[in-house]
């Protein structure tokens, strides 16, 4: 009898009872469909038991620690500049467009660029922007349609483009403000050469006007400003904080460095480094 359920559960038609031995052989497949019946149950509790796990973890409160609190006031209050309201974040074309863009740049450019014609500076910018396009199409396999490049008004100190789709700004240095052909490329916790001021003489509002404005070219707001010079050069010292997101249980944190910008009054070369972290603060997650 007991055979018989046996070829029943392996949908095998019954033949009447077995040999010894295919007695003994028939448990492990018998057991076989039991043993996996458990796993499916056993991986089922254990999702559900993440499942909860998950739920608590959303459920907890992340309070920001008093470092924490002051970088994020300071992300939303932007930089004060000397010459009232800020200056909008955006991207500087590098040299590395002017061959797809068919510009000849001043010799030595090899980081941001620089150019005073408005047709090359528009032609840098879109070709930078293909370039981009191009590489993104690359990384994800999706390749959108392009959009409009819009021209903004001209500065005195840059050319800028604004993205249809976006409104992403892009911006061109004018080299009869600042030449980027002595510019270097950044370094870890050390100096590298934004460029050089065209305009003589540097008087201190000059540098100032210069430090701030390159300051704003990327990176996070300033927490607090310090200007120092010792006749030969201006130096705006940046306190600046970055965040790193927590999540699933772990606090924000926050860490705090300092920026200087250098300008040269004799020469009008502009250097920029940075300095290594000073302080450290979280916050707590209960």
């Amino acid at each position: 009898m007991t055979e018989n359920l046996v070829d029943l559960a392996l949908g095998m038609p019954s033949a009447g009872p077995r040999p010894p031995a295919m007695r003994r052989s028939a448990f492990p497949f018998c057991a076989f469909p039991f043993c996996f019946f458990c796993f499916l149950l056993l991986l089922a509790a254990t999702s559900l038991v993440t499942g909860c796990n998950s739920e608590t973890s959303d459920d907890q409160t992340c309070t920001d620690g008093p470092l924490v609190v002051r970088v994020k006031a300071a992300g939303h209050r932007g930089t004060p500049f000397p010459s009232g309201g800020d200056w909008q974040t955006a991207s500087y074309v590098r040299a590395d467009s002017a061959d797809h863009a068919g510009v000849t740049l001043p010799e030595g450019q090899r980081g941001q660029a620089c150019v005073d014609d408005p047709d090359e500076a528009f032609a840098l910018a879109q070709a930078d922007y293909e370039i981009k396009l191009a590489n993104a199409a690359r990384m994800s396999k999706v390749y959108p349609s392009p959009y409009k490049l819009l021209v903004r008004p001209a500065q005195d100190k840059f050319f800028e483009f604004e993205r249809e789709d976006s409104g992403t700004i892009s911006r061109v240095h004018r080299c009869a403000y600042l030449d980027t052909s002595s510019q270097t490329e950044p370094v870890d916790d050390g100096e590298h050469v934004l460029g050089t001021l065209s305009a003589r003489p540097v008087t201190a509002d000059v540098a100032r006007e210069a430090a701030f404005y390159l300051f704003s070219m990327g990176g996070p707001p300033a927490l607090s400003i310090s200007e120092s010079t010792d006749g030969e050069r201006l130096v705006e010292d940046f306190e600046v904080g970055l965040i790193s997101g927590g999540d699933w249980g772990i606090p924000d944190t926050a860490e705090i460095r300092h920026v200087q910008i250098t300008v040269s009054f004799s020469t009008g070369l502009v250097t920029h480094s940075t300095g290594p972290v000073v302080a450290r603060g979280s916050g707590t997650c209960e």
